[in-house]
């Protein structure tokens, strides 16, 4: 399908205050209202926001940002994040964001679409919104391939995933941030919705990735411990570029739900933030695999860190505590 665009004026990478609640809520609720998502309405210390696809205005959900009071590290309080369709009938449980003294988050918006990420370290990434939907799985599609009553139209899906969850508590589960298979995560598509809380493992977000033989270590060893050849090009040994597919159930056949905004993989592994120049735009390296593995640097069954996603980075956009709202743009005229 390609690369997925949102209005160029509307992709926010902002670097936030979080040393309290208050400069962390501030600061997220400019930012996502300049990345195009409109307040439905405020609650206790927090906001309900509505996000709207820019592929199609019928795909909507909302994500609601507040504090809870709760403290899950000494020193530091969490606000919350939960993620729920536009009609409120199915919620994620809340993923948190850490605040606390000298503390600083980033996130990275579209209209429908948030990342977030602590610079330089693991955890604080919380992440979902309305993937970018195949055209040719929409209800309202001519094409043939779609033509068929199989259950594969879509009119409304929305994923969403965090490295901890108020619901269990639990430090280090992967995330986009950190591996190409994302946990802690609640996923709908048109009725069927599943979550950490009652489903386990059959919510993990998955990406497709290329089939690797199984003689492979049998026929390379290990003289092709940092990328295995089958994953770069053959012949100039450049790594793949390829899109951020979703799928988001383990019994087969998986069916892709969507794609990443703004987004895409590699088959090369570089340290976080690392910056890309591809399609002559700015691009930094979202997450990387080396945390989870032994001896800090890439090998032959590391696929983590082997699969690096790129976000598209229109340059950091500051946002300091107790400052003037800043003017959210009109929008424009873009297409997709």
């Amino acid at each position: 399908m390609g690369i997925a665009y949102s209005p160029p004026d509307r992709v926010v990478h902002a670097d936030i205050d979080a040393g309290s609640s208050h400069c962390l809520r501030q600061g997220l609720h400019r930012a996502v209202q300049l990345a195009g998502w409109t307040v439905d309405r405020a609650v206790t210390d927090g906001y309900v926001y509505l996000l709207t696809s820019p592929q199609d205005a019928g795909f909507q959900c909302k994500v609601q940002i507040h504090d809870t009071g709760r403290s899950v590290f000494p020193g530091d309080g969490v606000i919350e994040v939960i993620f729920m369709d536009a009609e409120e009938e199915h919620l994620s449980s809340g993923y948190v964001i850490r605040y606390g003294p000298g503390r600083r988050l980033r996130a990275h918006l579209t209209p429908c679409q948030i990342f977030t990420y602590t610079a330089g370290v693991q955890g604080n990434a919380v992440m979902g919104g309305i993937p970018f939907i195949d055209p040719n799985t929409l209800e309202s599609t001519i094409d043939g391939c779609a033509d068929e009553d199989s259950g594969i139209k879509t009119t409304r899906a929305w994923w969403s995933s965090g490295d901890l969850s108020t619901a269990d508590y639990f430090w280090g589960v992967p995330s986009f941030r950190t591996h190409w298979l994302a946990g802690c995560s609640a996923t709908l598509h048109n009725n069927a919705f599943v979550s950490e809380v009652s489903d386990g493992d059959e919510t993990r977000l998955r990406i497709t990735i290329p089939q690797r033989p199984s003689q492979f270590q049998a026929s390379y060893g290990n003289n092709n411990i940092a990328y295995p050849l089958i994953l770069r090009w053959t012949g100039t040994e450049e790594p793949l570029c390829f899109d951020p597919l979703l799928a988001w159930n383990t019994s087969h056949p998986v069916k892709i739900r969507g794609q990443i905004w703004e987004a895409f993989w590699r088959t090369k592994y570089v340290p976080w933030e690392t910056p890309l120049t591809f399609d002559d735009l700015a691009w930094f390296s979202y997450s990387c695999g080396d945390q989870q593995f032994a001896f800090g640097s890439p090998h032959i069954y590391s696929t983590g860190d082997l699969f690096t996603l790129y976000l598209r980075d229109p340059g950091l956009t500051i946002f300091k505590c107790d400052e003037e709202e800043p003017e959210v743009p009109a929008e424009s005229n873009y297409a997709y």
